[in-house]
């Protein structure tokens, strides 16, 4: 919810759907995934609001 917030105040959002953000989530707390993948992540779901 915090990164929600950070792309919200600064004029983006989000638009994954809520399974494939629950998959990133989920694949951050058991260590399969880094930095690099979720900031790829972030830019490739994010649009201007």
């Amino acid at each position: 919810m915090a990164i929600r917030f950070l792309l919200f105040i600064n004029g983006l959002e989000i638009v994954a759907d809520e399974d494939a953000f629950e998959a990133l989530v989920w694949q951050v707390a058991r260590g399969e995934t880094g930095k690099d993948a979720v900031a790829a992540f972030i830019r490739s779901h994010c649009v201007p609001r």
